[in-house]
């Protein structure tokens, strides 16, 4: 700290002399300050070993919390939407992990934006309210829908509908293969350029993955929640004069 800046707060100097009286050490600006080294040090100590602890038991958290993935990837057989206003598809929730975290599809063609939203889906149609919805620029290649975070219904079935805002040619690659469902837990859709009606074909399913991560016990935060508490707790004690 450069001289200037000692009007900002104080500076302690202390010098230990071995075998000489307590009057001799030297403190500035005070003199009457206790001070105990080995007890900072302890402090010091007990409130990293407060931290780690806090941080070991969010690393569990997080490593128990192991995703599932669903989809159709990588295995893409090159199909290409083209001349549809939208495309969608439906999934089914797995039972255990039912937080949405990632959306991945892929673009094909030259489209401006497009809407990406999940909805609900009525009488098997993907009409239902929108649960969440981002616009994004148009690019080429996968398109990774991240940080979605949206709680959904353990073993049902939602839509993830992808509006070309206008545009009907190339847009999104989908697998259709001739002898086997791509994704037996949910369907593609394609919308008709009038927007009049939503169209299915059998085994046809959008190149697609999602991933759900489980929703971490009340009990695991209040955990987490006490071991926050402590730690400062332990710094104020250290910092006390």
């Amino acid at each position: 700290m450069k001289a200037s800046d000692n009007r900002r707060g104080h500076v302690y100097k202390l010098d230990f002399i071995v075998g000489t009286d307590q009057s001799s050490s030297h403190m500035s600006p005070t003199d009457n300050l206790p001070l105990n080294v080995s007890n900072i040090r302890t402090d010091a100590a007990r409130g990293k070993a407060l931290g780690f602890s806090v941080l070991a038991a969010m690393l569990v958290i997080v490593s128990a919390s192991a995703s599932t993935v669903i989809g159709t990837y990588p295995n893409w057989d090159g199909s290409q939407t083209a001349g549809w206003a939208a495309a969608a598809q439906s999934f089914t929730v797995p039972a255990q992990d039912v937080l949405l975290r990632n959306f991945v599809f892929s673009l094909v063609g030259n489209g401006t934006s497009y809407e990406f939203s999940i909805v609900d889906l009525v009488a098997g149609q993907p009409t239902g309210p929108v649960l969440y919805s981002t616009v994004r620029p148009w690019s080429v290649g996968d398109q990774t829908i991240s940080d979605i975070n949206l709680f959904l219904g353990p073993s049902q079935q939602y839509a993830a509908v992808i509006d070309f805002q206008g545009y009907t040619s190339l847009s999104v690659a989908f697998d259709w293969p001739d002898s086997f469902d791509p994704y037996p837990g949910g369907a593609g859709y394609w919308l008709s350029p009038s927007q009049s009606e939503w169209t299915t074909f059998p085994n046809a399913d959008l190149l697609f993955s999602a991933e759900f991560t489980q929703v971490p016990e009340p009990s695991t935060f209040s955990m987490i929640g006490f071991g926050c508490v402590a730690l400062m707790i332990s710094r104020c004690r250290k910092r006390r004069p």
